[in-house]
C-alpha cells in the first residue's frame, strides 16, 4: 500500500479536455440529480464537466476511490463533491 500512496502523491493527473463527448451528451440531456464517478482518481473527467457548467443542476455527486489523497484534491476542485473513499 506503500507504493500506492506514493504513487497518488507523485503522479497527479492533468486537469483539461477530458471529459468524453458522450458523457457531455448524456448529462446535458438526461440532467442527472446525482453522479457518481467510481475510481475517480484526481477527477480530471468532473473537473472538465465542473469547467463546462455541466454540473451545475447536479445536486449531488459520489466521487469514489482508494486514494484519500486524491480524493482531497477532487475536494479541492469540485464544490459540490461528496466524497466516498472506498477501503
Amino acid at each position: 500500500m506503500k507504493k500506492f500512496d506514493k504513487y497518488s502523491k507523485e503522479n497527479i493527473h492533468f486537469y483539461g479536455e477530458s471529459a468524453p463527448k458522450l458523457l457531455i451528451d448524456l448529462i446535458s440531456k438526461i440532467n442527472p440529480k446525482p453522479l457518481a464517478d467510481f475510481g475517480c482518481g484526481d477527477d480530471a473527467i468532473l473537473f472538465d464537466l465542473q469547467r463546462k457548467g455541466l454540473l451545475r443542476k447536479i445536486d449531488y455527486i459520489a466521487a469514489i476511490d482508494l486514494s484519500e489523497t486524491r480524493l482531497e484534491r477532487v475536494k479541492k476542485y469540485i464544490t459540490n463533491t461528496k466524497l466516498k473513499p472506498s477501503f
